[in-house]
């Protein structure tokens, strides 16, 4: 029996069953057939979500349903599909969400015509709890402009991404990441090969109440933040007090501006760091001093003579936008 040219890899906690019929669905109904649907359960003591996947098994033989003998988490689970999975490109899905009927077909197409092209993601349109449609979501699509924006966000949506299973082989999910951890992905794979997002919808992204930031999971975010700049700072060997200022930024902490100049400037003198990724630094940091020197003078100036307040913003944009 020849492998499947693609493996998805779905994990399922605790989406409500109609969604998580609706994602299945989608998937199975693909234009391109020749895949392998890896499907694990992270909840097994859900039995509405149990006897569902036991049931939808027996409809397709491209179903492969693993159950976890307890929760493990979304990182360790993924693992578990990359060990197993025989495709030469792994798809991510997410329980909740909608593939268009075209994704991988026109996802595997560009990955054959762009040999260089390790991940492909694409743009998406979010929808609600009623699947009623929202925002196109558009995305930096250049190798080069997505590995500018890494330092800064995930430029992927992670269900949207197909990847060569051969970067997988050596380089997992990190179950240290709480949360976000295909962004520490991304970033650890941005060494290893060229990244692009096909300018099209070809996934439909569910926002929901449950998705809605609470104290926990903002704790949880800062702590992945905190962990994956770590990871930075002993790759770049930064020194202590670079380190510092370097994990703060990642975390969003609002920096003085004598530090950020201090880190832009320590940071574009490691040769490691390519021309593009200076810029987007600066670009970074010019940005935040610009909006510091408003809430500096908003007070005092704005009040007392309104005039000079409008020319001194309109001169702090403008050398805000001069590149280095």
């Amino acid at each position: 029996m020849m492998n499947p040219s693609i493996s998805v890899i779905m994990s399922v906690y605790n989406e409500p069953v109609n969604w998580l019929s609706k994602s299945i669905d989608s998937i199975l109904k693909q234009s391109y057939h020749d895949f392998e649907f890896i499907i694990i359960n992270d909840n097994p003591s859900q039995e509405e979500i149990k006897s569902f996947l036991t049931s939808i098994s027996e409809i397709d033989k491209r179903i492969i349903i693993i159950e976890n003998p307890k929760n493990i988490g979304l990182a360790a689970s993924l693992n578990k599909g990359i060990e197993i999975a025989r495709g030469n490109y792994i798809a991510r899905m997410d329980a909740d969400d909608i593939s268009l009927p075209t994704r991988f077909m026109k996802q595997i197409n560009f990955l054959e015509k762009n040999p260089n092209i390790g991940i492909c993601g694409s743009f998406v349109r979010t929808i609600n709890e009623k699947d009623i449609r929202k925002k196109k979501l558009t995305l930096q699509q250049s190798n080069i402009d997505l590995k500018n924006a890494i330092l800064f966000f995930c430029p992927f949506v992670h269900p949207s991404v197909m990847i060569r299973r051969e970067l997988l082989i050596e380089n997992k999910y990190d179950t240290n990441c709480r949360v976000a951890q295909d962004w520490d992905l991304w970033k650890t794979l941005s060494t290893k090969t060229d990244f692009a997002n096909i300018p099209e919808v070809l996934l439909l992204y569910r926002i929901h109440s449950n998705q809605a930031p609470k104290k926990a999971g903002k704790a949880k975010a800062l702590e992945s933040r905190r962990y994956f700049a770590s990871k930075d700072v002993k790759a770049l060997q930064l020194p202590t007090n670079i380190a510092s200022l370097y994990v703060s930024n990642s975390c969003h902490v609002r920096l003085p501006e004598k530090d950020l100049d201090t880190l832009y400037h320590y940071l574009t003198h490691i040769e490691k760091l390519n021309n593009s990724y200076k810029y987007i630094i600066s670009k970074y940091i010019r940005k935040k001093i610009k909006f510091s020197f408003f809430r500096s003078i908003w007070n005092p100036l704005s009040k007392e003579n309104p005039i000079m307040y409008f020319k001194a913003c309109a001169t702090e944009l403008f050398r805000a936008t001069i590149k280095f």
